[in-house]
């Protein structure tokens, strides 16, 4: 009797397809928990921003010269969701916050992340603000892959770092963080979730949509929310 005879390539489909809900399980989990800086800094948690620790020589170990280390961004109740890119072309922008509840930012080199005591070596305080560039909310229109815009609403949040090859293949990843909650400013979420969504329409009805983003300008409380000086 035996197996009826099949076609190579149907068969190395077949594997594939029952093969890839298992292909990141082999991805080096490293035992590192990312979490908001220990610093004792005015607005280390802000209505739009937050400040994590730097990952200082956690990923050493496992990268090369040529690697990257993202910060994975996602809603609470998102992350278990969240599936690591298989490629550079598959790193979800910050407009797919609104839309998948997660999003990938801020690229780093090991380079930027020396093993040295950074107070000692430039008298800054090593950390990561995520949110901390409100530039994307007026540059929504160029689309820019992986801009740490300003987060739409308190959270909750979580994050991890994700370690990528030239290539964009994952090659290892931190725990998720605890949840991260951001204050409450009404006023300035309401405005900012209007322009995450006028940013996810140009995103998929380009060129049809305007080329501003609605409400030009900030109110001054909003403003000086978001430019708030960066420690770092």
């Amino acid at each position: 009797m035996g197996l009826p005879q099949q076609p190579l390539g149907s068969w190395l489909l077949l594997l594939t397809v029952l093969a890839w809900p298992w292909l990141g399980l082999g991805l080096e989990l490293v035992a590192y928990t990312p979490q908001i800086t220990a610093w004792d800094l005015e607005g280390k948690v802000t209505a739009t921003t937050f400040s994590l620790e730097q990952p200082r020589c956690v990923l050493d170990g496992h990268a090369r010269a040529n690697d990257t280390i993202w910060l994975v961004v996602a809603f609470s109740n998102a992350s278990t969701g969240f599936r690591n890119p298989q490629s550079l072309a598959d790193i979800p922008a910050s407009p797919r916050l609104l839309t998948h509840g997660h999003y990938m930012t801020l690229p780093l080199a090991l380079a930027q992340l020396p093993c040295e005591d950074p107070v000692e070596r430039n008298g800054g305080v090593p950390v990561l603000r995520v949110g901390n560039d409100p530039g994307c909310l007026a540059d929504l229109w160029q689309l820019r892959h992986y801009c740490n815009a300003p987060l739409p609403g308190p959270g909750p949040y979580r994050v991890k770092f994700l370690l990528m090859d030239a290539k964009g293949t994952p090659q290892a990843e931190t725990r998720w963080s605890d949840p991260i909650t951001l204050h409450r400013d009404p006023q300035l979420r309401g405005h900012l979730a209007g322009v995450a969504q006028w940013g996810h329409d140009c995103h998929h009805l380009h060129p049809a949509c305007a080329r501003r983003p609605p409400a030009a300008g900030l109110p001054a409380v909003c403003l000086h929310t978001l430019l708030q000086p960066v420690v770092a």
